[in-house]
């Protein structure tokens, strides 16, 4: 709470809105806007993710994710896609004795990925640690333990953070993260706006008609796809107007 009257610092919570990323278009929005007022670094916490809440990984420039015990997280880690959207694994409340178990788990589950991916790059010959940015094919996801109520580690995880905070500032690699980012949120944004048309669709009153043909066996399933993404196209490119080529 104390950096909540601080002056060079702005905090807002916002609500998820059930969006399935496990992050909100209005949180994307935010980020966005505070970067392009210049507010950095830009911190975003997300709710718990699983196998499907990983939408951080297409906005974040570094992913941290932060497991403790007692909490099932040793069962989080053999979830597909969890780990390999971090770029450095927190392990806290490390003074709790089943910490060090999850903390040897953490470490032996990305040697493991490590391994593995070191035969599908390198031909089956074991990468080094990498000093390359975060987010690149070698680079290398650090775990470490920390006592936030202690403080406990917290500074060599500030410190750790910000040198992968300096390794991604290259152009290169910021050219390559804003281009990722951006086709992330182009496809965030067209896919809320199919939702929103589909939902539209679904409450019309035409939609009992094609219920009822599917039901009697009249169409198949497909075809009534197919037509609802044939209306929606057709919705979308009547509101773009006659020039479709932008």
């Amino acid at each position: 709470m104390r950096h909540a009257v601080d002056e060079n610092v702005f905090i807002r919570s916002l609500a998820t809105h059930h969006c399935d990323g496990g992050l909100s278009d209005a949180a994307l929005h935010c980020a966005r806007l505070l970067e392009l007022a210049g507010y950095d670094p830009v911190l975003i916490e997300t709710v718990g993710v699983g196998q499907n809440e990983i939408d951080i990984a297409s906005v974040a420039d570094i992913c941290v994710l932060v497991l403790g015990p007692g909490y099932g997280d040793d069962i989080q880690l053999t979830k597909a896609g969890l780990l390999e959207i971090a770029h450095i694994v927190v392990v806290n409340k490390c003074d709790l004795p089943d910490a060090s178990r999850l903390l040897k788990e953490v470490r032996a589950e990305l040697g493991l990925s490590s391994y593995a991916a070191s035969i599908v790059h390198h031909g089956g010959v074991p990468a080094r640690a990498s000093e390359d940015p975060p987010g690149s094919a070698d680079a290398t996801i650090k775990a470490v333990g920390i006592e936030a109520r202690s403080g406990k580690g917290v500074d060599q995880l500030l410190e750790t953070l910000l040198e992968m905070d300096r390794a991604s500032r290259g152009a290169e690699h910021r050219q390559r993260q804003r281009h990722r980012r951006l086709l992330g949120e182009i496809k965030r944004s067209a896919t809320l706006m199919y939702e929103q048309a589909l939902q539209r669709r679904l409450a019309a009153p035409a939609m009992k008609e094609l219920v009822a043909k599917l039901e009697r066996g009249e169409l198949s399933l497909e075809e009534v796809v197919s037509c609802q993404l044939s209306a929606i196209g057709e919705e979308a490119i009547g509101k773009q107007g006659p020039n479709t080529d932008n």
